[in-house]
């Protein structure tokens, strides 16, 4: 990212080995130092290109986001913390807020909120403007990159899921399909993700309650791990104790790094979840902003909170 007069390399602490020696090694690579042209690397050879920004979230209370500002030298095999970086820094906020947000989209039947959704995951195919996911343009014709970038949750579980296959085979097909390996293992962690026991690989659909089903269709979503989670409208036709049961599924997500895109007649649920929102009518955005803020709009309570 760039701010100012400088660009760096921003990473997720997470990403980076814990011990500093081997973390610096690595960040040397990266920049393609020490070499005062950086050739091999990403660093620009000068710098004010040659800058690291690792994020991560905070341990302290009341502190979201703990930033660490490393200067990669150029033509030496050094990497310090002992100085800051405002223009980094600046990009902080931005870095942290892309990932793991939820956005929700209210509104009521036929405005259009669904079909956004599969605008942005390629079903869509007569649209015009300019839509950018992870960095990538969207186009009309589905690119290859969606299916590792973004995965999408329909509004009817039982019928995402073929009635003759197993819970296994339902998982594990869309990554053999897309040349994605280790499908086991994901299938176990995204199972374990969703609050369900290994052993459900073996159901069938009709095996499986309708909350457990929905659990299934997340966790078929997450098995290309996508940067980008499209929820439609989860609690539909779900009992008030599995809603509340899929939807801490859902925050839980959220706050593991998985940005949720979330459609939601029920209102509440979604401004509860969001960290942002928007109010559509006939296809249009009408209002927008924190969720925080919206739920105490006079507006959305009359009109869709009940109050």
């Amino acid at each position: 990212m760039r701010g100012g007069t400088s660009k760096g390399a921003y990473f997720l602490a997470e990403d980076l080995p814990a011990d500093p020696a081997s973390r610096d090694i690595l960040l040397l690579a990266i920049m393609g130092s020490p070499d005062a042209r950086q050739i091999d690397g990403i660093g620009g050879a000068h710098p004010l290109t040659s800058k690291v920004a690792v994020v991560g979230p905070s341990a302290d209370p009341g502190v979201d986001v703990d930033y660490l500002f490393l200067q990669v030298m150029v033509d030496q095999p050094i990497v310090t913390d002992k100085q800051n970086c405002g223009n980094i820094l600046a990009g902080v906020g931005p870095f942290a807020v892309e990932r793991g947000a939820a956005y929700g989209i209210v509104g009521e039947s036929g405005s259009g909120k669904t079909t956004v959704l599969r605008t942005l995951a390629g079903l869509v195919r007569d649209w015009r403007g300019a839509v950018e996911i992870a960095g990538e343009a969207l186009s009309p014709r589905r690119p290859r990159f969606l299916p590792r970038t973004l995965q999408m949750v329909f509004q009817d579980p039982a019928g995402a899921l073929h009635p003759r296959h197993t819970v296994e085979r339902a998982l594990c097909e869309p990554l053999y399909a897309n040349g994605i390996g280790d499908a086991k293992g994901r299938m176990e962690r995204a199972l374990h993700e969703v609050g369900l026991d290994a052993r459900f690989r073996y159901r069938y659909p009709h095996e499986l309650s309708g909350g457990q089903r929905q659990r299934v269709a997340i966790a078929r979503a997450l098995m290309s791990r996508p940067k980008l989670l499209l929820l439609d409208e989860p609690s539909l036709g779900l009992a008030p104790l599995v809603v509340q049961a899929i939807f801490e599924t859902i925050t839980r997500l959220k706050e593991e790094g998985t940005t949720i895109l979330l459609v939601e007649q029920n209102a509440r649920l979604a401004l509860d979840v969001a960290d942002r929102a928007y109010v559509m009518e006939s296809g249009r955005i009408i209002l927008e902003g924190a969720a925080e803020e919206l739920e105490h709009n006079p507006q959305i309570e009359n009109t869709y909170l009940g109050t």
